[in-house]
Formats: C-alpha cells, sequence, structure tokens
C-alpha cells in the first residue's frame, strides 16, 4: 500500500508483533499481510496479489476497545486479543512493570477492569494547600515515570513515591487516560525539556514570566504534544483547576487521594486505576 510503513518487531520481552495472519482459504490456507501505517499501526490486511482484504465476521464478543480482525484476534491498538486464549499474544509494551505475567488482559479480570489501550497516562492534580492557592498538576506515565514541576520531583521518578510524598500535606485527584505508546512519547518528549528548568518565581517584576510557565502550562502542553484536543477547551491555561476541565473530558471518575491517610490500598500504580 503507498505510504504504509513495515510492520512487525520486538513486543519487547522477546515475542515478535505479527507481520502476517495464516487465513483458511478452501481446502487450504492463505497468507495475509499486515501493512501500518506510518506509527507502525495497522490499518490494513492485504492478500498475495495485494488486494485489500476486509475480515469477514464481527460476531463473537470482544472486551470493551477490542476490534475483531483475522484469526479470531481482536486488535487493542496495541495489542492482539485471542478470544480462545482469553489473553493477549503480545506482551505488555511495560514488561514485567504491568503484571508478572505480561500476557494477561486486564490482569486477569476483564468483568471488572478493561485495557482499551495496554498503556495508561495519570494527570495528578493536587489540592490547594496555604502556600499556593492554586493547586498543583503533575502527570506520570505507566512506560516513563512522574513528570511534576515545583515540588522537587525527579523527571521520571516513582508515581507511588510521588502520591506518598504529596498525600502527606495536601489531598488530590488521578486522572487516568488510555493512551499509546506514541503518545507517551510524545508527551515524555515534551516534559523532558523541562527537566532542568525550574519554575520561574512569582514577584511584581517577572509575574508575566511566571504566569505562562507554571505546571499547567507545562502538563496542558505535553497533553497537546500528545494528541490530546477538544474544540472548545484549550489546555494553556496557567491554573491547575482550569486544566482539571479540560482532562476531565478525556477521563472517566476520578481516584480520590485523601490528606495524611495512607494511599487507597486498591490502586493498581501501573495502570493508575482501581482494582
Amino acid at each position: 500500500m503507498g505510504g504504509a510503513a513495515p510492520f512487525g518487531g520486538d513486543d519487547g520481552l522477546g515475542g515478535y508483533m505479527p507481520l502476517a495472519v495464516v487465513v483458511p482459504a478452501g481446502g487450504s490456507t492463505a497468507i495475509h499481510w499486515v501493512q501500518g501505517n506510518h506509527l507502525g499501526t495497522p490499518v490494513a490486511v492485504t492478500d498475495g496479489s495485494g488486494a485489500l482484504v476486509t475480515p469477514s465476521g464481527y460476531s463473537m464478543a470482544g472486551f470493551p476497545g477490542q476490534v475483531r480482525q483475522q484469526a479470531e484476534l481482536y486488535y487493542n491498538y496495541y495489542r492482539d486479543y485471542d478470544v480462545s486464549l482469553g489473553r493477549y499474544v503480545q506482551a505488555d509494551p511495560i514488561g514485567l512493570d504491568g503484571d508478572t505475567n505480561p500476557y494477561l488482559y486486564a490482569g486477569g479480570n476483564p468483568l471488572n477492569q478493561i485495557d482499551p489501550k495496554g498503556l495508561t497516562t495519570a494527570v495528578i492534580f493536587g489540592d490547594p494547600t496555604s502556600g499556593n492557592p492554586f493547586g498543583h498538576v503533575g502527570i506520570g506515565f505507566s512506560n516513563g515515570g512522574m513528570y511534576s514541576f515545583g515540588t522537587n520531583t525527579p523527571c521520571g521518578s516513582s508515581v507511588e513515591k510521588y502520591l506518598i510524598k504529596q498525600s502527606s500535606y495536601r489531598g488530590g485527584q488521578v486522572y487516568s487516560l488510555d493512551t499509546t505508546r506514541e503518545q507517551e512519547k510524545e508527551m515524555i518528549e515534551s516534559l523532558k525539556k523541562w527537566c532542568n528548568v525550574p519554575l520561574p518565581p512569582v514577584s511584581v517584576s517577572t509575574w508575566k514570566q511566571a504566569w505562562n510557565d507554571t505546571c499547567a502550562t507545562r502538563t496542558g502542553e505535553a497533553l497537546e504534544a500528545g494528541g490530546f484536543k477538544h474544540w472548545l477547551l484549550e489546555p494553556g491555561s496557567p491554573f491547575p483547576l482550569d486544566l482539571k476541565v479540560f482532562v476531565r473530558k478525556f477521563s472517566g471518575q476520578p481516584i480520590s487521594i485523601p490528606k495524611g491517610r495512607p494511599l487507597p490500598k486498591n490502586i493498581d500504580f501501573d495502570r493508575m486505576v482501581l482494582k
């Protein structure tokens, strides 16, 4: 296909992403080739002559986020789910950090959890404090750690340790966004340029610079780099509360983080969802 990128490669744990599938053809079998776009995402299937092949049948049930493809596999944007095995056929792209079994779907609990894309980005809001009446916002990745500016948090550090530290003096909320590895890569690249750049001090002489460079503007810029856009709302406000309104358009119910108490025991820190 014109402009299609090669597809297939290492799945992160020594496996291999599929380049082709073998399907029944009369009394024999045929090879159908998986074609990818510039990101390596599979977008079409062709036969040996190069003709486009339409997957037949969509009657079997899959879980949320799954689209049935060839050979009874359900495509979850980044991995394929085999309904006959009840598991993915490729390993989790975050490796063993996701689970001791990297091939499970939704932690082996599909009735209570979903895993539409296999990766999660957590936008974490901190409540106002006596020293900061505007609150705070940072962003963490299942495949890249925590990024929070103005809180002495090393880039790429533990999301769980960040929440423990934050909850010692303020409450907060965690909003989970389903993302792809490509989206996470773009967001992390946007954030990395700020890792050694402190937020500007707030004073009469620097208020304009401080207004245009806050924890909210840096996080919002990263979300835009990851493709999160809304026709009515813009993530460029300097205030975390405005960014929270934007994030709510892409997330479900947040996880509440209480102040001065242990973190909820049912948080899955690899996917930032409730177990």
